[in-house]
């Protein structure tokens, strides 16, 4: 819990070093998961969030779901694990949550994407939901 609490600080840290004027190449976008930034800004462009996030994955591998780790007979005994394996577990849980919530946006904000790849303001989603009914 507490790792959760100090990488999710840390992601509040970082978010305004994103909003510098450099443009982020595929390099940045593979060494580090600018897609959990991304989608916190208002106004990202969609389609270049989906972009860092595919590049991201090309290079790292996927985070195991709770249920994929064998967790052994129930009555066996527990080992002892290191600092380093309980730091990768907490690690892991954090970039579980962020591949969750970024699978959830990625379908909430779908249908409201523009042609240019932004997604919809609150006020232009108002508007399009009022033409449409």
């Amino acid at each position: 819990m507490t790792a959760k609490w100090i990488f999710l600080v840390s992601l509040l840290f970082s978010v305004p070093g994103f909003s510098q004027t450099k443009k982020l190449t595929e390099n940045d976008y593979a060494q580090k998961p600018y897609w959990i930034q991304m989608m916190d800004v208002e106004g990202v462009n969609f389609t270049e969030t989906l972009k860092a996030y595919d590049i991201y994955w090309q290079h790292h591998n996927l985070p195991e779901e709770e249920g994929d780790r064998y967790t052994g007979k129930a009555g066996a005994q527990k080992k002892k694990i290191s600092k380093k394996e309980l730091k990768e577990r907490r690690e892991g849980a954090a970039m579980r949550f962020e591949v969750k919530r970024f699978q959830h946006w990625k379908i909430k904000n779908e249908p409201f994407v523009k042609e240019n790849g932004n997604i919809m303001t609150a006020d232009e989603r108002l508007k399009f939901q009022q033409q449409h009914q």
